[in-house]
């Protein structure tokens, strides 16, 4: 995982904005804005769910950071990615299903305690 990837996660993960080269985190009324270049690439919803969206721009940096990002998914059963084959990408979800990628997924965040409490932001 790319260094701008974990300090977005830890951005996102911790309710606070942050700016890269040409990634950047947004906070705004409950929720987390998540933007590579201009695109938002996903939005976390109070720390219920994320969408992520690849705006058009299927590119293998676009699936890292949204790869990066679905890290906040995770659970025992592991967590749900994004992978290309032969051109054409698919999300493989956490029962193992494979379908092809539509553009965007809303998923739910993980349980991690206190991940969006006010306890739980570093």
């Amino acid at each position: 995982m790319r260094q701008c990837e974990k300090q977005m996660i830890k951005a996102a993960r911790n309710y606070k904005p942050w700016k890269g080269r040409n990634t950047r985190v947004e906070t705004m009324l409950g929720s987390v804005h998540v933007y590579f270049y201009n695109t938002r690439i996903a939005i976390l919803d109070e720390g219920r769910y994320i969408t992520v969206t690849d705006g058009g721009w299927r590119r293998d940096v676009t699936k890292s950071r949204i790869n990066a990002l679905l890290q906040l998914t995770w659970t025992d059963k592991g967590m749900p990615h994004i992978f290309k084959k032969d051109g054409v990408w698919y999300l493989k979800g956490l029962d193992n299903s494979i379908v092809e990628w539509k553009g965007n997924a809303s998923l739910p965040l993980s349980d991690t305690k206190g991940w969006w409490s006010d306890d739980g932001r570093e």
